[in-house]
């Protein structure tokens, strides 16, 4: 699998510190902090392989498991270093640019309606504006989850479908948003 957005992908906003998985040093330290992360009120709509992570080895497992199946980032609080959330990206099987791009994140929850999820899209797409190789960039939602909905329709992207398991997607046109 092509994982060419973690190698690309670093930025930085006010307050965080995009980087991908791979750049990251001390690997030891994430399982703890996706312990932190990973609570069952975070994780209550993702799939059942991301619920119930309660040790260390857990952790560790979801870690490699998620590093093989996208391009894998990590957030950062740019003044303490603190991981407080991962954003997901999946690209296509075989790249011809521009590409589109599914993206997927979560954050601790003690960072919920501070305005730091507007923040990591916002600089998403700052950095996929300059980055020039992406055409569009689609996202799911429950249909409940108000303050996701929110963070995306603030930063441009637009309905376009809903399913019947609740779930809603939005896409980010960069050539037209951009």
């Amino acid at each position: 699998m092509l994982k060419l957005l973690e190698d690309e992908c670093s930025y930085q906003t006010q307050r965080l510190t995009v980087l991908g998985y791979a750049k990251y040093m001390n690997k030891a330290d994430l399982p703890g902090q996706v312990l932190n992360i990973m609570t069952p009120r975070v994780t209550q709509a993702l799939p059942s392989g991301w619920q119930d992570i309660n040790t260390t080895s857990d952790a560790d497992n979801w870690l490699k498991s998620v590093d093989e199946e996208c391009s894998f980032l990590l957030v950062q609080l740019s003044d303490t270093q603190e991981i407080i959330g991962f954003v997901f990206l999946y690209e296509p099987s075989s790249i011809v640019f521009p590409i589109d791009v599914r993206i997927g994140y979560l954050l601790n929850e003690r960072y919920w309606g501070a305005g730091i999820a507007s923040e990591l899209i916002k600089g998403f797409l700052t950095w996929c504006n300059s980055y020039g190789a992406i055409k569009s960039i689609t996202g799911g939602v429950e249909a409940d989850n108000i303050g996701s909905i929110k963070v995306l329709e603030k930063n441009g992207f637009v309905q376009i479908e809903s399913n019947e398991e609740g779930a809603v997607f939005y896409v980010y046109n960069s050539e037209r948003n951009g």
